[in-house]
């Protein structure tokens, strides 16, 4: 039998990623193609940027190349004027930050991990946490590497890895196997790194602080479309006063043997997901005058567009009873793997990425569902100011009350 293939090691570069390379082409560059590509004149462009980068919602021009506002058949004008770029969409969910009272649980992937697990929720279990904020003596807290390669001997591989504070999937990796007597773990793609330079990029690029989880495995349609990942779906639910309700949804599809689904990675693809129906449409893949909409994976042949998503009505399910259990967290994205044993909340972001929801479904986000949960955050924070007014003057008039009837008695 021909002896397996040997792991390389990954000394040339770092086994984990640490910074995000895509970048999009100059948007001189890319004036004269929109001209050519879309039949709008350059003075037509300038006078969009003119509405939409300097007046309206202030995107960038970047922004406004980015989602494709240029393509008039596609967006019209009145749709254009609900879009928003990066500054706008932090406004958005800033005002929805100002009176959570679960940013801090949201934003620590063990509490909310734990949260959601005491309520019965499905979640990717967290077996090792390298560093953090933790006891010194929580019985998954690993303080040195020894620790970490005690652990890793007795793990049951494969497992994935990723950061604390995770941003655009940097960081994460798939672990398939551990030798001891070397102490080099072993990737995805057939890489290895040893323990010791693990560590080190781990202090390094992401302060330290690293989890192990156990790896859920896609259910079978989804990995028959991505041949491999972990797709999941991003579902943006919105509370307007009468509870959550899913605002938007999107899956996030695997391609190119990536282990993490984020946009921004060469060959993964974004589709818009029909909020009712759990329906695919067709996939974004790239942005820009570049990216285009796809109907089959890439990869796979696989078919997308018109594919309903299995269990759809449980994971529909999870993503608004998850929401239910933090209250007073109005917005939330959350990221959902479809697994053969049902949805699996992998974690929550009170930062939902509105940008990402636009480009696919190629709608703003600024609608009237959206404005009826801004003014509804609006009435809570002006209710909450009056009621902390109303007790303040309730209090100044007891005092009053107090030292008239105090002096009253000192008199008499």
């Amino acid at each position: 039998m021909p002896e397996k293939a040997q792991p390389e090691m990954t000394n040339a570069q770092p086994a984990l990623d640490h910074m995000s390379v895509k970048q999009m082409p100059a948007f001189a560059q890319v004036m004269p193609r929109v001209a050519a590509e879309y039949g709008k004149s350059l003075p037509g462009q300038l006078r969009d940027l003119m509405t939409y980068c300097l007046r309206g919602n202030k995107l960038s021009v970047d922004e406004y190349y980015a989602m494709c506002l240029f393509d008039d058949e596609a967006i019209p004008p009145e749709e254009k004027k609900r879009y928003v770029g990066l500054q706008k969409s932090r406004d958005i969910w800033g005002q929805f930050l100002e009176k959570n009272p679960w940013t801090g649980v949201i934003d620590d992937k063990l509490a909310y991990e734990k949260l959601l697990s005491g309520f019965g929720f499905k979640t990717a279990q967290t077996l090792a946490i390298v560093g953090g904020h933790y006891p010194a003596d929580h019985p998954r807290r690993l303080a040195t590497t020894d620790a970490l390669a005690e652990f890793l001997t007795d793990a049951r591989f494969p497992l994935f890895g990723k950061p604390f504070n995770s941003r655009q999937s940097l960081g994460s990796a798939r672990f398939s196997g551990y030798d001891a007597s070397s102490r080099v773990l072993t990737l995805s793609g057939n890489r290895a790194v040893s323990l010791d330079d693990l560590w080190t990029e781990i202090g390094t690029h992401f302060g330290g602080t690293y989890l192990f989880q156990e790896l859920i495995e896609a259910d079978p349609v989804l990995a028959n479309i991505c041949g491999g990942g972990l797709p999941t779906v991003r579902i943006v639910t919105l509370d307007s006063g009468g509870g959550p309700e899913i605002f938007r949804a999107a899956i996030k599809l695997t391609g190119k043997g990536n282990v993490a689904d984020n946009f921004w990675r060469e060959g993964n693809l974004l589709a818009p997901v029909d909020a009712e129906a759990g329906r695919m449409g067709a996939a974004l893949t790239g942005m820009g005058i570049d990216g285009r909409f796809i109907d089959e994976h890439p990869d796979s042949g696989a078919r997308i567009e018109g594919v309903e998503l299995p269990q759809w009505q449980a994971t529909r399910d999870a993503a608004i009873a998850a929401a239910s259990v933090t209250h007073g967290a109005l917005l939330i994205g959350f990221d959902i793997a479809v697994s053969a044993a049902g949805p699996v909340i992998i974690e929550a972001n009170y930062d939902p990425h509105l940008i990402m929801m636009q480009a696919c479904h190629r709608k703003g986000v600024l609608d009237g569902h959206m404005q009826t949960g801004l003014d509804h955050m609006k009435a809570v924070i002006a209710g909450q100011h009056a009621d902390i007014k109303a007790h303040v003057l309730a209090e100044r008039a007891q005092n009053k009350k107090d030292l008239a009837e105090a002096l009253g008695r000192k008199v008499a």
